[in-house]
C-alpha cells in the first residue's frame, strides 16, 4: 500500500464511511479531517522506523554499485553506513572477488595531487565530504559491481506514491497506528463509544505489531512500546 492508499484506508476506517481521498499534499488538501488524516500516517511511519536502529528492514546485502570504466565519482543518497569488512568487487565473466577497502578522503586528496592518474581494479573506497558522494580508487579500467552488506536511510512518506521500506505484507501497520492515535483525539456525544472505538483500534494494531517485530528485529530484542 502507498502513502495515498493508507491515508484512504484509515480516514475510512475513523469515519466509518467510504472516502474519496486523491491526495496527500497538504497544499492541495483542504479538509480538516483529511489533513489530521495524512499527518497521522506520515507520524506513525516516522515513528516506527525510528524506533530502534536494529530494524532488519534498513539492511541490504548484495551489489551496492555499479562501477563503470574510467569513472571515479558515484552517488548513493540512500547509504547510511557501510559494513567496510564485507565489500568486494566482481565482473561478468568471471568468478574471481577482489577485496575493497575503505580509504580516508584526506589521503585520497594528497595521492591526487601528488600522481598522476591511473587505472586499474578500484581496490578502494572513499567516503567524501558530502555524505552521498563516493569515490573509487584507482580509475577502474573495467566495469565492475561492488557488492557487500550495507545499512540504508529510510525514505519518508511524502508523495501519494511512497511505500514504506518493508515488505508490502506489514504496510498496514501504518495506517493501523494512525487509526490507534486518530481515534484517540475522535470527539464523539458518546464517551463510552469513543473508548471502545480506541481500544478496538489498539486491538487491532497490536494483533499485526508482535508479528511484525518478530519479522523484522533480532531475536534478543523485544517489541517495542508505542503506546
Amino acid at each position: 500500500m502507498n502513502y495515498l492508499q493508507l491515508s484512504q484506508w484509515a480516514a475510512e476506517e475513523v469515519n466509518q464511511r467510504p472516502m474519496a481521498l486523491t491526495t496527500v499534499s497538504q497544499v492541495q488538501l483542504t479538509d480538516p479531517f483529511e489533513r489530521r488524516v495524512v499527518r497521522a500516517v506520515q507520524a506513525a511511519y516516522r515513528d516506527i522506523v525510528q524506533l530502534s536502529r536494529h530494524w532488519r528492514f534498513f539492511n541490504i546485502r548484495g551489489e551496492l554499485l555499479k562501477i563503470k570504466e574510467g569513472r571515479v565519482e558515484y552517488t548513493l543518497p540512500e547509504i547510511q553506513s557501510i559494513d567496510w569488512s564485507s565489500l568486494y568487487l566482481t565482473r561478468d565473466g568471471t568468478a574471481s572477488r577482489w577485496p575493497v577497502r575503505k580509504q580516508e578522503y584526506a589521503i585520497w586528496q594528497v595521492r591526487e595531487q601528488a600522481s598522476t592518474s591511473s587505472k586499474g581494479v578500484p581496490l578502494e573506497l572513499i567516503r567524501t565530504p558530502n555524505p552521498d558522494a563516493w569515490l573509487v580508487w584507482p580509475a577502474p579500467s573495467q566495469d565492475f559491481s561492488l557488492n557487500g552488506n550495507a545499512q540504508i536511510k529510510p525514505g519518508d512518506l511524502t508523495l501519494n506514491p511512497d511505500t514504506p521500506c518493508w515488505d508490502s505484507d506489514f504496510h498496514d501497520i501504518v495506517a493501523l497506528l494512525a487509526v490507534v492515535r486518530l481515534e484517540g483525539r475522535v470527539a464523539t456525544k458518546d464517551e463510552v463509544v469513543s473508548e471502545l472505538n480506541t481500544k478496538t483500534a489498539r486491538q487491532a494494531f497490536l494483533s499485526r505489531w508482535d508479528p511484525f517485530c518478530r519479522q523484522y528485529l533480532p531475536e534478543f530484542l523485544s517489541a517495542p512500546t508505542l503506546f
